[in-house]
């Protein structure tokens, strides 16, 4: 862990750690810097059923991340916005994926990345097909 981040605990959403990346990680790089050594991290343009915009580059970009630790699977989400940069890690890969749903479904609500058009009023509102990544990259 990094000097001032420790774990987090979000029970509803199974959120294991969430760290701020060390000042290093970039948005170039996409290669946050958790503590979790030799993690590879994939970038992550897309997401449901159409292949929506996960993002919006250069200001808004995500990445996924899947590993192990003591304890067993992690899977990880990173972001960066603005510059800004946050990762997520969660035990099970459903609840990462309903968070990248929610946190996709806030850019796509406020019109900072391209989503589907008649958007429910709520993430837990999108068809379970739009709560997946991508199938067309992921094939």
């Amino acid at each position: 862990l990094h000097p001032g981040t420790g774990p987090a605990l979000r029970s509803t959403q199974e959120l294991v750690l969430r760290f701020a990346p060390p000042r290093n990680w970039s948005c170039a790089s996409l290669h946050p810097g958790t503590g979790l050594e030799g993690t590879v991290w994939s970038v992550l343009p897309n997401w449901g059923s159409e292949g929506w915009d996960a993002g919006s580059w250069p200001y808004i970009i995500f990445a996924i991340a899947r590993t192990r630790d003591s304890t067993g699977e992690l899977f990880g989400y990173g972001t960066c916005v603005e510059g800004d940069t946050s990762t997520y890690w969660f035990r099970s890969q459903d609840a990462c994926f309903e968070a990248i749903t929610a946190e996709v479904f806030f850019h796509w609500t406020y019109g900072q990345s391209d989503g589907p058009e008649n958007l429910p009023t709520t993430a837990a509102e999108l068809p379970e097909q739009d709560r997946r990544p991508y199938a067309g990259w992921t094939s």
